[in-house]
């Protein structure tokens, strides 16, 4: 029995003596930052990037605003009501008798709102009562355009309303009973409109050539040269440049044609501009007789 105690008390002492070496271990606790967070807890939030907000300026003419990402382009039409109202008015150039020509401009007032306007004299005129007016007006309707961006327009015949050449005349154009107003100025000139006249073309004594003329007012006096292209259904094709001449009523040109050099031909075409202005010319076609293809 003394025995049996002593074997039991020795493995007791061997089996303290390996507890206390470290033998015998477990697995570690969490480690636990600050604030009782654990680190497996720990999530990064997802990352939301928005369009830059924008302000839109009330006096900015154009209403649309961008602004860009790296990504994407964000567009937005600014609201009618968001900026004061206006009403713009295209460049008016000068103009002659009898053009007929369109005024017109943006707004952003709504759409099938309607404007007023009115072209009138800047100079006085005396007249007996009742016998003249005091200018043309007309009322118009808003059109819409894109992004509130609207359009208005108005269609005006010079010869049909009586504008009278050496005149200036004002444009005055209103909205929301005269709220919103604007005007401008452009003038009826009294000098003759540029142009270039085709008298009718005539044989030569002998039948071998054809004599063109005509006169010219571009406005550049001797300087002016004119370019003359012919053309035949037989397929020939020539082109001139020809000098202007000064007479009695201005200046006027004059040409002669063998008719050798676009032979054989039932008819003929004839364009004639200005080289300083391409835009001022003519051009007709003619019949073997010389009349006009359509009188």
């Amino acid at each position: 029995m003394i025995q049996f105690r002593g074997i039991f008390a020795l493995t007791f002492l061997v089996v303290g003596a390996l507890l206390a070496a470290g033998c015998t271990s477990s697995s570690p606790a969490p480690v636990t930052p600050a604030g009782n967070i654990s680190v497996s807890t720990i999530l990064t939030p997802p990352v939301t990037i928005n369009p830059p907000t924008v302000t839109p300026n009330v006096t900015e003419t154009v209403e649309q605003v961008t602004w860009n990402t790296s990504s994407e382009n964000f567009t937005s039409c600014v609201p009618l009501d968001i900026r004061e109202p206006e009403i713009t008015i295209d460049p008016l150039p000068h103009h002659y008798v009898g053009d007929t020509f369109t005024i017109g401009g943006t707004t952003n007032l709504h759409p099938r709102e309607m404007i007023t306007a009115g072209i009138y004299a800047t100079e006085f005129r005396p007249c007996s009562i009742g016998s003249c007016s005091g200018g043309i007006s007309n009322t118009i309707a808003v059109v819409p355009g894109n992004c509130n961006i609207n359009t208005w327009s108005w269609v005006i015949d010079t010869s049909q309303y009586g504008l009278r050449q050496g005149y200036p005349y004002v444009l005055d154009v209103k909205g929301r009973n005269g709220l919103v107003e604007n005007s401008s100025l452009f003038s009826v000139w009294n000098i003759p409109k540029p142009n270039i006249t085709f008298n009718l073309p005539e044989n030569d004594p002998n039948e071998y050539a054809i004599r063109f003329s005509g006169q010219v007012n571009t406005g550049n006096g001797p300087d002016e040269k004119l370019l003359v292209k012919i053309s035949s259904d037989s397929g020939a094709k020539v082109s001139y440049t020809i000098p202007v001449f000064l007479n009695g009523t201005g200046y006027y040109w004059n040409f002669t044609l063998k008719k050798s050099e676009i032979t054989p031909y039932n008819f003929y075409t004839v364009n004639i501009t200005s080289l300083t202005n391409p835009e001022i010319g003519y051009l007709n076609t003619f019949m073997y007789n010389n009349l006009p293809e359509y009188n």
